[in-house]
């Protein structure tokens, strides 16, 4: 089936749209407005130091979460909890509940105990009012047990009701402390389990003991050898601890790691715990419905998304927004190495990553450093002999910068040829989607005498709590890596296509970890494979633009539900959004198919639906952190993504022509 047919049987009621192709196509001014008002939109949003932020938000959760943890070691102003606690109100469904993701279609369990819990904290009566409806809704979804049971899952729920003594501490299964801090079982389980995974766990065991011990008798033995469990347990929770006092930037753990702090008997005048309250209330934003905290922010991330767009837009790498923005990245390069347990290998090269915000010392990750080496090397090698480069200093840092680069991300090259996230060696994935259903750890079942069932507990549950090579950052690592030089021929490159060949689905299709879902991972593959030279006549190849195609809605756009983590028969399936049409049309340009219907109708889609400030909707668009129950809405694919989407349409549509201002 040809690529045009493929993109009518997805609606068999499409008119025959082939006479009209010229008709679909945006003329070339009518391209050049939008791209200008979008890099207009995209200017106004670069703030003074030269980055760019946008919101992380994964709903009530995590602000419900920080106003408990505070509140637990006596750190919040009664404003800012009655601020919060009124922000959680404006957050409340009529019957009670919160939301547990963004856009999710009705209320959940953990999310509604965590904010029932933040909202008993208050003295106000409106606020024991909304905690009081939201414990109804517990009530009417199987009580304080359900609850409970949460807690088998790692669900931090549980631990967040007995902190508000709104459940017995008792009924809070935890792994026991005396095994999570057993040397040779975190060895063990460190080569196969996230390390945020260990610290979620540790941090509930701590704050669980301490809630406990109303009245703990014990031998001097007895209190020694607690005493050396817990301070193994606070040098295990600081070893990710950034200088800013957080846990790997990242407000949901932080909010854990001070009760288990304090639960640890660490004092608040402590740098480690004084510095991770002080990060904790810097990260409160105010709006009109009150104080909430996002999950997490995305400077790095968005930096290196705003820059190249603007570059492919044709911003001159001489323009002050460039430049400003290229030195800030630079300056979030990595230079403290990263602790031994995120690569074990004897020469790995453990500086020169860059993680997802700014102020991340311990915890870089293979995606965004791909995404900052690849941009900073589209700054670096102008496309076109005629075009400005860089001014010679600020050329040279950021040549060591990609060189160092380059290197940590193929010191993170995994033993199957793909990349990982964070951390090198973890166990392969198996082909094609994972993690279609929540977390089940089921503690209670295991004895203390057997610390050996724990980490088999533990292996057992390596697909939720690993970090094994993915396609989507294995593809954008390739995408790094030849922008900066490396060939077809090289070995890194070989053992990274064998590794995402053996990944595709039988549907031509790729998973995704990190992006929703298999639609933009897709298209992103398609695009390292024609980055780095492969043949896209390749069976695979062409499946997979087939089957992208055949996705296209009957708009022109592409969109993919949340729904498709659990369902893979739903892959692609969902109404149009911005970002993932973007990602798409991206895809299609890159395999050689900008002049081609599809990408008409992609392109056309976009342009029809940009606001008059430049930007696009989000829609229901989220990002993901634990499929199938985690996501959280970025808004700031909606702005960047569309805008390099057009901008490259439009110079394959030119032929190449100049576009540089």
């Amino acid at each position: 089936m040809s690529l045009a047919l493929a993109s009518q049987a997805h609606d068999a009621n499409w008119p025959d749209l082939a006479a009209d192709a010229c008709t679909l196509t945006p003329g070339m001014a009518e391209l050049g407005q939008a791209i200008e008002r979008a890099r207009k939109m995209a200017r106004d949003r670069q703030r003074s130091d030269g980055s760019w932020q946008e919101r992380a938000d994964m709903g009530p959760l995590t602000t419900a979460l920080v106003l408990i943890a505070l509140s637990h070691v006596d750190a919040i102003s009664a404003e800012d909890l009655a601020d919060g606690c009124r922000w959680l109100r404006n957050a409340q469904l009529p019957d009670g509940s919160f939301l547990g993701r963004p856009f999710a279609p009705s209320g959940d369990l953990s999310a509604t105990a965590v904010a029932a819990s933040a909202l008993s904290l208050s003295p106000h009566a409106e606020d024991r009012e909304a905690s009081a409806r939201a414990h109804g809704y517990l009530m009417a979804h199987g009580g304080l047990d359900a609850v409970a049971n949460l807690a088998e899952s790692g669900d931090i729920a549980p631990i967040a009701m007995a902190m508000a003594r709104l459940l017995a501490p008792e009924r809070v299964s935890v792994p026991a402390l005396s095994v999570l801090v057993l040397p040779k079982l975190l060895e063990l389980a460190s080569r196969r389990v996230v390390f945020y995974g260990l610290t979620t766990l540790l941090s509930i065991s701590l704050i669980a003991q301490s809630l406990r011990a109303t009245e703990r008798r014990s031998t001097w033995l007895g209190e020694r050898m607690r005493a050396q469990q817990l301070a193994r347990a606070v040098s295990l929770l600081s070893l990710y601890q950034n200088r800013n006092g957080s846990l790997m930037n990242v407000v949901y753990h932080t909010a854990l790691l001070v009760p288990a702090l304090a639960a640890a008997g660490v004092a608040k005048t402590d740098p480690r715990l004084a510095n991770a309250i002080a990060w904790l209330r810097s990260r409160g934003a105010r709006s009109s419905a009150g104080l909430f905290f996002d999950v997490y922010g995305s400077d790095v991330w968005s930096t290196a998304s705003y820059l190249r767009a603007l570059l492919l837009s044709g911003a001159s790498r001489t323009d002050d927004a460039v430049m400003r923005a290229t030195a800030w990245l630079l300056a979030c390069q990595c230079q403290t190495p990263q602790p031994a347990l995120s690569n074990p290998r004897a020469a790995a090269v453990l500086t020169g990553g860059w993680g997802f915000q700014s102020g991340e010392d311990a915890y870089p990750d293979c995606d965004t450093t791909s995404a900052v080496v690849e941009v900073l090397g589209r700054a670096l090698l102008p496309e076109r002999s005629n075009t400005a480069s860089l001014p010679a200093p600020l050329a040279s840092r950021v040549c060591a910068a990609v060189g160092a680069g380059r290197q940590w991300l193929l010191s993170m090259q995994n033993p199957d040829g793909g990349f990982p996230s964070f951390f090198w060696g973890h166990p392969s994935k198996r082909p094609g989607p994972i993690m279609l259903r929540p977390l089940r750890l089921r503690f209670s079942d295991l004895s203390l005498s057997e610390p050996s069932a724990w980490l088999r507990r533990l292996a057992e549950s390596s697909e939720h709590l690993g970090d094994p090579a993915t396609e989507d950052v294995t593809s954008r690592v390739l995408l790094a890596l030849a922008q900066t030089g490396t060939e077809l021929s090289a070995p890194e490159t070989r053992r990274a296509l064998e590794f995402l060949q053996q990944q595709q689905c039988p549907t031509g299709a790729w998973w995704g970890r990190w992006k929703v879902n298999y639609l933009p991972v897709t298209a992103c593959v398609l695009a390292a494979f024609a980055r780095v030279g492969d043949d896209l006549s390749k069976d695979g190849a062409q499946r997979a633009l087939r089957w992208l195609v055949s996705k296209q809605n009957r708009d022109g756009g592409f969109g993919e539900s949340v729904d498709s983590y659990r369902d893979p028969s739903l892959a692609g399936v969902g109404p149009s959004t911005a970002p993932v049409t973007a990602a798409v049309l991206l895809g299609l340009i890159a395999a050689g198919q900008a002049r081609g219907q599809a990408a008409a109708r992609a392109a056309r889609y976009l342009v029809d639906r940009q606001r008059d400030d430049g930007a696009w909707d989000n829609a229901d668009c989220v990002a993901t952190l634990v499929p199938p129950n985690l996501f959280y809405v970025y808004d700031g694919a909606a702005r960047y993504m569309p805008l390099e989407a057009l901008a490259s349409y439009r110079a394959e549509l030119s032929g190449g022509a100049d576009w540089h201002s």
